[in-house]
């Protein structure tokens, strides 16, 4: 008996644990989008105003950033730096998909972040200006969106691992 009611409490706490888990990963995702906007921003000061070259200004502005955005601009600023050919597109597109691994974003995030990969060294500063305000603003919204669905959807995550734990106790007894 006292074996069943172990596993009984495993059971919910594992649901739970999972449902806590979902939780935590909105607030990831929405801070996450805020940092991206910020470090955008830091870039677009590096680019456009300081006249900072491409790799120089990736690698401040990792300096500036906190993990996982950090990652995008570390390893583009690091691809760059190498002088081995790879355009500011390739070096953009490989950061991205460094820190997709461990970032909380959505596909639809990495996709945004992707199209400035095309405009990114390619173009003046007042080209690229334009392209990073509009990132900026296009991460706001997602930053909105994010925050909504944090609002609506927290509790449903952090209690409903626990009740999902509990209805699969009840259907197991």
């Amino acid at each position: 008996m006292m074996l069943k009611a172990i596993g009984m409490v495993m059971i919910i706490a594992a649901c739970g644990v999972w449902g806590l888990s979902g939780a935590k990963g909105l607030e990831k995702r929405q801070e996450q989008l805020g940092e991206l906007k910020a470090a955008l921003g830091f870039l677009e000061k590096e680019i456009c105003f300081m006249h900072t070259n491409l790799s120089l200004a990736m690698q401040k502005t990792a300096q500036f950033t906190q993990f996982p955005a950090r990652l995008v601009f570390a390893v583009a600023a690091r691809e760059l730096g190498q002088k081995k050919g790879v355009t500011a597109e390739e070096a953009w597109l490989k950061g991205l998909q460094a820190m997709r691994q461990q970032a909380q974003l959505q596909p639809k995030d990495i996709e945004l972040l992707a199209s400035l990969a095309a405009q990114l060294g390619v173009s003046n500063a007042s080209e690229q200006h334009k392209a990073l305000a509009a990132l900026q603003e296009e991460l706001s919204l997602q930053q909105q969106k994010a925050q909504r669905e944090l609002d609506s959807n927290h509790k449903l995550w952090s209690y409903g691992g626990f009740i999902m734990g509990a209805a699969i106790v009840l259907l197991l007894i």
